[in-house]
């Protein structure tokens, strides 16, 4: 597939939001290569093939939550078709402008299992309280109206699967997890842990193409950019 590098900006941007190209743009590049963009889509392609490797790589992804957005929506656009008439990039007051922190976006990367008790809750399991906490496994994407709820911030996992049901991300396919029961530490770890193994699979499926390109996939069913773009 032909593309320009202009092409592919836009749809990024347009996809996943300012901050997230940011990111892209400067991993592992200094900052006269990010002004000076990329020379050629080759050269993007590089780039693009160094970003998605970080889903190996990276511990913390609470920490780098601008490619954790990049991941959680990726994987919700290739698997669940309803979800690619959903602006991810979009703000919660659209006053603001597409630079401010996560904060100000409408859908906002935050922890299945909060934070706050984190640690009480898996107390019996002291080493994934270090690999789970801010892993993918324990983050998904949930609206601001949810999340900004009294009731939701404080929740424990089985009082949010009850209070997800009435907003629309119940149906998102990252957010299958709000589905499943468990009632018990041993089982929230399994959870995790499957949920972990679940989302790699399904990120690396994305672009481990088939066809001549192995960004064809991603090109087209996640970019949304076709031969007649």
């Amino acid at each position: 597939m032909e593309i320009t590098i202009k092409q592919f900006e836009e749809q990024f941007v347009k996809i996943y939001g300012r901050n997230v190209w940011n990111d892209f743009n400067g991993y592992s590049r200094n900052e006269i290569l990010q002004k000076l963009g990329f020379e050629s889509i080759q050269k993007l392609e590089e780039q693009l093939s160094k970003y998605v490797k970080r889903i190996e790589e990276v511990k913390d992804f609470y920490r780098h939550k601008q490619f954790a957005r990049f991941v959680l929506i990726s994987i919700e656009k290739f698997k669940r078709s309803e979800s690619n008439e959903i602006d991810f990039s979009r703000l919660y007051n659209e006053s603001f402008t597409s630079e401010l922190p996560d904060s100000e976006k409408f859908w906002e990367v935050e922890h299945i299992f909060s934070l706050n008790n984190f640690n009480r809750v898996f107390s019996q399991h002291l080493r994934e309280q270090t690999q789970l906490k801010n892993n993918i496994a324990n983050l998904t994407l949930i609206s601001r109206r949810l999340n900004g709820s009294e009731p939701y911030k404080y929740a424990d996992f089985n009082r949010k699967r009850e209070l997800i049901k009435d907003y629309e991300e119940k149906d998102f396919f990252i957010n299958r997890i709000f589905h499943c029961e468990a009632d018990n530490e041993d089982a929230f770890v399994t959870l995790l842990q499957n949920r972990k193994q679940s989302i790699i699979s399904d990120f690396k499926d994305i672009f481990q193409s088939v066809t001549p390109s192995r960004f064809d996939t991603f090109y087209t069913e996640i970019l949304g950019i076709s031969e007649n773009i």
